[in-house]
């Protein structure tokens, strides 16, 4: 991925990362008062969130630095977006409205909808 494409997941991006590293706190505080089976759903989430903190901030790099993305890192992150969509609709549907928001699960939801865009609009080239 190259030109305006690579400008627009470099923004994608670094939303993400930045909402993904303010939730991952809110979503140990919910923990502590939760039961066993939203427990491991958050603990799934917390760490689905770190992951992809990371991998944007990797991206966000590699779009400075190399100013060219691959195919096999967009595939990784279309992934690691579907997990996490699948984990905020799981928590949306088993917990409190309030929370679900608390929690940004739309919000994230919305991003890595937009962040799993990128792949079908993906332009490589090997070097």
């Amino acid at each position: 991925m190259k030109g305006t494409k690579l400008h627009e997941c470099k923004d994608c991006c670094g939303k993400l990362s930045q909402l993904c590293h303010n939730t991952k706190n809110r979503s140990l505080e919910i923990m502590c008062d939760c039961d066993k089976n939203q427990c491991k759903t958050l603990k799934d989430f917390t760490q689905c969130l770190m992951t992809v903190e990371s991998l944007c901030q990797y991206i966000g790099v590699c779009c400075c630095e190399q100013e060219n993305l691959s195919k096999s890192i967009i595939d990784e992150l279309s992934s690691k977006c579907m997990k996490l969509s699948a984990i905020c609709d799981k928590i949306i549907s088993s917990m409190k409205k309030d929370k679900c928001e608390y929690l940004n699960c739309a919000e994230i939801k919305k991003l890595c909808k937009q962040a799993k865009s990128m792949k079908s609009t993906s332009n490589t080239k090997k070097k």
